[in-house]
């Protein structure tokens, strides 16, 4: 009867750990987006045509934009998250009214504002549409400031922008669990 005992609790538990190994010893790949950590956060550009200004690229309304002043690449779209965040993706969105184009980006990272770091090099981004976004991700890094450097656009003289939106994990972030288990300890009541 006691090796019975023994023999069920000890593959119970063998069972237990097989099927929560996963989620206790598995980090996940990124936690929970954070909103969007660009929303109405002060925003600057290099440069503007008209009157389409870098403050319309976080204003949350996909009908406004900014458009960099013609021909004068690179253009820089650059913002202040207002504290150091851990990011990890930008998504970039075009009023999906307007025909398909390219874009040539970069997506740069700061946590001082005056040295920036390459967090996803120089690439062509296509804008098809009707959706017209472009999710950009990258490995997760801690930065106060981001910014994106525009060389070429198919449609335009400028870069252009109706939200650029910046995710990241919650605070303390970085996928894994806040709770592990080392060690697990059974003592029967009657030995």
């Amino acid at each position: 009867m006691k090796f019975r005992l023994r023999r069920t609790i000890a593959t119970t538990l063998v069972l237990l750990l097989v099927l929560t190994q996963g989620f206790i010893f598995t980090p996940t790949s990124y936690a929970a987006d954070t909103p969007n950590l660009a929303l109405g956060k002060t925003i600057t550009a290099s440069s503007h045509t008209q009157v389409y200004y870098a403050t319309n690229a976080n204003d949350g309304n996909i009908n406004t934009y900014w458009e960099g002043a013609p021909g004068s690449y690179p253009n820089y779209l650059t913002v202040d998250l207002g504290s150091v965040q851990n990011v990890y993706k930008v998504v970039l969105k075009l009023n999906p009214s307007w025909e398909s184009r390219n874009q040539t980006l970069s997506v740069l990272g700061s946590t001082n504002g005056s040295n920036y770091t390459t967090l996803k090099s120089s690439q062509t981004y296509t804008f098809n549409n009707p959706s017209n976004t472009v999710t950009i991700t990258f490995n997760e890094t801690a930065v106060r400031y981001v910014r994106l450097s525009f060389t070429a656009n198919t449609r335009a003289t400028g870069g252009q922008a109706a939200e650029f939106e910046v995710y990241g994990t919650a605070q303390g972030g970085g996928g894994y669990p806040d709770l592990v288990v080392t060690d697990i300890q059974w003592t029967p009541s009657n030995p």
